[in-house]
């Protein structure tokens, strides 16, 4: 995999290929990471053959199922091995508190607004782990 810091150094901020099951998902995501500032690229599910059309992102931002027992989101994991990444999801699951220790993650609410989403792109993209308070309860 080529260099994914190369694209942060040029415009100052990650670039962020968001995956989700839903278009409209994917697209709101997209534009919000946009009105802070990021490039952002939309993944639609099962289109991760052709990863030039991506690039090599710097983080990437999945939105995870509902459903504890989609195989989907183990394939989503497997394509973007070793990037940082920012798990959007409704509950904090039991493996968010075994991480990989070399692999930056966030785990963050499906309902957070711009500035928390820019913020823990910017801190996964920086090496940190983070978890969202509100997921706890």
């Amino acid at each position: 995999m080529a260099d994914r810091s190369s694209d942060a150094s040029q415009t100052g901020d990650p670039h962020v290929v968001v995956v989700a099951r839903s278009p409209v998902v994917a697209a709101g995501v997209a534009a919000l990471l946009g009105q802070a500032g990021f490039s952002a690229a939309v993944e639609p599910v099962g289109g991760f053959s052709d990863s030039v059309s991506i690039g090599n992102p710097d983080v990437v931002v999945i939105d995870t199922s509902p459903d504890p027992d989609d195989a989907a989101d183990a394939l989503l994991l497997g394509e973007f091995r070793g990037v940082p990444a920012v798990f959007l999801v409704d509950a904090l699951p039991p493996e968010a508190r075994s991480v990989d220790p070399a692999r930056p993650a966030a785990w963050l609410r499906r309902n957070a607004g711009r500035d928390e989403l820019a913020a823990t792109v910017r801190a996964v993209a920086a090496g940190l782990h983070v978890y969202d308070p509100a997921l706890e309860d």
